[in-house]
């Protein structure tokens, strides 16, 4: 059983790209694009594409995990 949970963990700390991040929020592509360039969402910006944490994202979001 604890490897179910390890693998489930693991699954939900890898970053995601912005069209899965905004789906995963229920918001536009082009609003979290501009939450992300203006530092009101937390992300990272690697060669040119933005990434996110979907528990970053739920902390921001107050969604409980």
């Amino acid at each position: 059983m604890e490897g179910i949970f390890e693998e489930s963990r693991h699954i939900y700390e890898r970053p995601i790209g912005a069209k899965e991040a905004a789906a995963w929020l229920g918001i536009s592509l082009r609003c979290l694009l501009e939450f992300a360039r203006t530092g009101q969402i937390p992300a990272v910006k690697r060669g040119g594409r933005w990434y996110f944490s979907r528990k970053k994202l739920a902390d921001w979001a107050g969604v409980d995990e």
